[in-house]
């Protein structure tokens, strides 16, 4: 895609451009400051409640927005992707960012019908859903995981018994974090925790109509954070983390520490998570990228194409790494050489 020029001249006057921020929240409210500090106008898209309760939303939203010390303009998606396109086009925006998961789509679509700097549309399906992703790892060679997208209990039993598994995950093929995902050590669990995904919703509101089984790989469990600049990965960030099991099989975040000291085996996952964005396809932005190390070496369990959650600020971010996500994706855009 091409790219535009960062500045122009109105009646002698220079325009300061907009960058978009698609569903700012969560770490994602970095950009704001980034994007004001490079001297550009951030304009933070908010997408509609979906499946969510719509008072419960924005209350979230604007609890999210009171967070930000740094003033912005604040859009709303519209009814259909056409009215929205076009009220993002009058803003003539320099490029569109997505500030978390749910913004991912909408930021591929606009970005490309726009054409400015981003990953191709046809790489979104492997940008979002937990199966294709792993597809794309096995037609590129990569290690993956086995697995299968079921809409039935049944057809879950069958994938299990037809592929002998003991150990498997469930979870919903479009979410984030750890919501809706089950571990199951034996077939009456699988068959459980099946009953009760299909009667719920996925992270965004939306009903569980297809459960994504996959075999469960044990071992040491990392996020590596990385950015694209024309297809070129490079490493942003590195977590190891420990997750439990609660009595219903759900999965939660135990604990998480920095790796600003790397092993043999950490190193060649760093290989790893590269040779993964190269087969998601990714032309310009992040991954957050969930990873596992077991005696076979690394594996992928999920990208999620935005920047790392868990709220964490700037200046923490800059103590522990030396830099922080979103000022290392938006170099990945707008300063290649510094990237």
């Amino acid at each position: 895609m091409k790219t535009k020029k960062t500045t122009s001249i109105i009646r002698g006057r220079i325009e300061i451009r907009n960058i978009i921020v698609v569903d700012c929240i969560s770490s994602g409210t970095n950009y704001i400051e980034v994007i004001i500090n490079r001297g550009y106008k951030p304009v933070v898209l908010e997408l509609q409640p979906g499946g969510a309760d719509s008072e419960e939303y924005n209350k979230k939203m604007q609890s999210n927005y009171d967070r930000i010390k740094y003033d912005f303009n604040l859009i709303y998606e519209k009814d259909t992707y056409e009215e929205t396109l076009e009220m993002v086009r009058e803003l003539d925006p320099l490029l569109i960012v997505a500030g978390n998961e749910r913004g991912v789509i909408l930021t591929t679509k606009l970005s490309n019908d726009l054409n400015l700097l981003g990953t191709p549309i046809e790489n979104l399906d492997a940008m979002t859903l937990k199966d294709k992703m792993h597809e794309r790892l096995k037609d590129a060679g990569l290690r993956y995981i086995r697995g299968k997208v079921v809409t039935s209990i049944e057809e879950g039993i069958e994938f299990y018994e037809s592929e002998s598994l003991n150990e498997v995950i469930i979870k919903p093929v479009y979410s984030f974090c750890s919501v809706g995902v089950r571990t199951c050590l034996n077939k009456e669990e699988l068959i459980n925790s099946l009953e009760e995904l299909f009667k719920r919703h996925n992270a965004y509101g939306d009903e569980l109509t297809e459960l994504l089984i996959q075999e469960r790989i044990n071992g040491e469990e990392y996020i590596v954070n990385t950015t694209s600049c024309e297809g070129v990965p490079r490493l942003i960030s590195m977590w190891k983390y420990e997750k439990i099991k609660t009595s219903e099989g759900a999965v939660v975040y135990d604990t998480i520490r920095s790796m600003n000291n790397l092993n043999l085996g950490e190193v060649e996952m760093i290989e790893y998570a590269y040779d993964v964005a190269r087969a998601i396809g990714i032309e310009y932005g992040p991954i957050h990228g969930e990873y596992m190390i077991d005696e076979n070496g690394p594996v992928l369990i999920e990208v999620n194409c935005r920047p790392a959650g868990l709220s964490m600020t700037t200046e923490f971010l800059d103590q522990i790494f030396g830099q922080h996500d979103t000022d290392s994706i938006l170099d990945s855009y707008l300063n290649p050489q510094r990237f």
